[in-house]
């Protein structure tokens, strides 16, 4: 979709410098999956589709505010990159739910939404990669739940994904 935001080269590059220069703030990286951009490009066309993904970056960016935060667009969805005291990603997190859980007007259609975050603060010494890979699979968790919501990294996260490959390899 045409967001006008930083796609995954451009936005792993912020990764990358927010990570350079954290001098003690924490860098949180907010991965955010809007459940209904696939069903309603299925349902009203790829352009209708197109406009709810840029109602959700105008959201996001209003959301962002004069925040220090970066937002891009990713392939699992949109990503929030976001700089500060420690705990500003979890208030960063609950407003972006907030925002996007409000209904849509699409064309003359009025859309409900909900959505799903994976949250990932970088360790010491992390890498843009490794950031990426928590957040990846903070949301491949929040996707297995019903119901939306948010969904912070923990360890036992990239132990489960694993465990997960290797049961979908030994099935094929």
């Amino acid at each position: 979709a045409a967001t006008g935001l930083p796609g995954p080269v451009l936005f792993e590059a912020a990764i990358a410098d927010a990570l350079s220069g954290s001098e003690g703030g924490e860098v949180t990286l907010l991965l955010v999956s809007v459940d209904q951009l696939q069903s309603v490009a299925r349902s009203f066309g790829r352009v209708v589709a197109d406009e709810l993904a840029r109602k959700v970056t105008a959201r996001l960016l209003i959301t962002a505010g004069a925040a220090r935060w970066s937002v891009g667009r990713l392939p699992q969805g949109f990503g929030l990159l976001v700089q500060g005291a420690p705990g500003s990603a979890a208030d960063a997190a609950a407003r972006v739910v907030s925002a996007l859980e409000q209904p849509w007007v699409v064309g003359r259609r009025s859309v409900r939404s909900t959505c799903r975050v994976g949250l990932a603060t970088a360790p010491a010494g992390g890498t843009p990669a490794l950031l990426l890979q928590h957040a990846e699979a903070a949301l491949g968790e929040a996707l297995r739940r019903p119901r939306g919501g948010l969904v912070a990294y923990g360890a036992g996260l990239t132990a489960r994904a694993h465990e997960e490959l290797l049961l979908e390899t030994e099935m094929q």
